[in-house]
């Protein structure tokens, strides 16, 4: 298997060379516990496995750092290459290279991407009207504020463009409140699904602009780097938008699958829009989306 670009093949050979990298010594788990059973344990030997310990954990965050960095190096290159492809076939064309020739690094992925990229075709996001600008200082207990209280009682093809950005934000807004049943309202994602396909250019705009909109788009990571967590900002709208009716929701989880945030796979509706976008990203750069219950039926 073969990029078919001599220098990006190299780069991803640089990568698996440096995968292959032997690591500090791992903690003898079989001598540890022989010891505490013989009752010969020490201190000596627990500040041993303390530090071997910290040692395997360090290695295996530097390699699943190294090993980012490089095959988007190699990715970049490709996609300077052969300018036709999108940024997201040059990932999955690069992994998909190291995964076959190295059968042995099938699991390694990408960090996810801090934010979505808009498909092409999408309307720019309308502006947000000055009755709802308020609402944008995403005020606590947003659900009684006449002004959106007033958009609840609207028929959905009546909902104005011009608020659809404020509930992107008001979605950030705790809602434990209406959760524990303290108080009575609709929160921003029954609005959010209520407009269906009209209102994915707001939620483009909001995924797309952490700083603009001011979300946290930090990668998370587990211990050893060996799984990481996209951004957790538009769990709540993806899932209004799978309520969306027939495949009105399809262009947003496929930018969201193209940026590598595959809790939302989750969320996916038990349509065969969804189906088909389950296959077509199971051997995503990024690691396979997350399955939805309605799967295990």
């Amino acid at each position: 298997m073969s990029t078919g670009v001599v220098a990006v093949d190299l780069v991803i050979e640089r990568a698996a060379a440096a995968l292959d990298a032997p690591g500090p010594p791992a903690v003898g788990l079989d001598e540890l516990g022989r010891a505490m059973n013989a009752g010969r344990m020490t201190l000596e030997m627990l500040d041993d496995i303390g530090r071997k310990g910290s040692a395997v954990v360090d290695h295996a965050l530097a390699l699943a750092e190294g090993a980012d960095a490089t095959l988007r190096q190699a990715a970049q290159a490709l996609l300077a290459a052969r300018p036709g492809l999108s940024p997201y076939e040059a990932r999955r064309s690069v992994l998909r290279t190291l995964r076959e020739k190295h059968p042995r690094h099938t699991r390694v992925v990408l960090k996810p991407e801090p934010a979505l990229v808009p498909p092409a075709g999408v309307p720019p996001c309308p502006a947000v009207g000055a009755r709802y600008q308020h609402l944008m200082e995403r005020p606590e207990r947003y659900w009684a504020d006449p002004v959106y209280e007033a958009l609840t009682l609207m028929p959905a093809a009546e909902l104005p463009e011009a608020a659809m950005l404020a509930l992107c934000l008001l979605t950030r807004v705790s809602m434990q409140e209406l959760a524990r049943g303290d108080d009575y309202g609709e929160p921003a994602t029954t609005l959010i699904a209520r407009y269906g396909g009209r209102f994915l250019p707001a939620a483009l705009e909001y995924l797309g602009h952490p700083a603009r909109h001011g979300w946290d788009a930090k990668i998370g990571r587990n211990v050893l780097g060996t799984r990481w967590f996209a951004p957790a900002a538009g769990g709540q709208i993806l899932a209004a938008a799978a309520e969306w009716p027939d495949a009105e929701a399809l262009p947003l989880f496929r930018a969201a699958f193209e940026a590598g945030w595959n809790q939302a796979g989750a969320s996916l509706p038990s349509l065969d829009w969804g189906r088909v976008l389950l296959a077509e990203f199971a051997d995503s750069p990024y690691g396979a989306p997350a399955q939805p219950l309605w799967l295990g039926r």
